[in-house]
């Protein structure tokens, strides 16, 4: 199954922190397609009728459905992402499985303070990795989604 969206006139910013149409003709949007194993996002210029490279995204269906419910089942999916080679920094993924095992201790304390500004910590050094480009787009995404999760799980 495949759909796309689009929205007529390509928009970007004034300079000023405001939208401005900047192509009146322009004509861009995702592509998506689901299949059994996995969803694809692509980014498409339909005006140019070409694909929008630096927009291209492959979601395993298990990490888009995978119920993270605690720090466990975090780490776990960090494991994955180790092993399937989507950290480029040497101490990426010893750090964040470090974040995950104080938050499985605070969580069998249940001292939610604790697990809260620690999941928040989590946050950041996934940013921080993003921003070093030693995590890949799919694992930051699926990654700070599920602390997402958990964090209202935890509110």
């Amino acid at each position: 199954m495949a759909t796309s969206g689009s929205v007529y006139n390509t928009y970007g910013l004034d300079g000023h922190g405001n939208e401005i149409i900047i192509d009146h003709a322009g004509s861009q949007g995702l592509y998506v397609q689901v299949y059994d194993d996995k969803v694809v996002i692509k980014g498409r210029d339909f005006a140019k009728k070409e694909w929008i490279d630096e927009y291209h995204h492959e979601i395993p269906v298990e990490d888009a459905t995978a119920p993270v419910e605690n720090a466990t089942d975090l780490k776990k999916l960090v494991e994955q992402y180790e092993e399937g080679g989507e950290f480029s920094g040497d101490n990426t993924a010893h750090m964040l499985k470090l974040h995950m095992n104080a938050v499985k201790r605070f969580e069998d304390q249940e001292k939610v303070e604790k697990i809260l500004k620690h999941l928040k910590g989590f946050e950041k050094l996934l940013d921080q990795h993003r921003e070093k480009q030693w995590i890949s787009e799919k694992a930051y995404d699926v990654l700070k989604l599920s602390t997402e999760m958990l964090i209202k799980k935890w509110q």
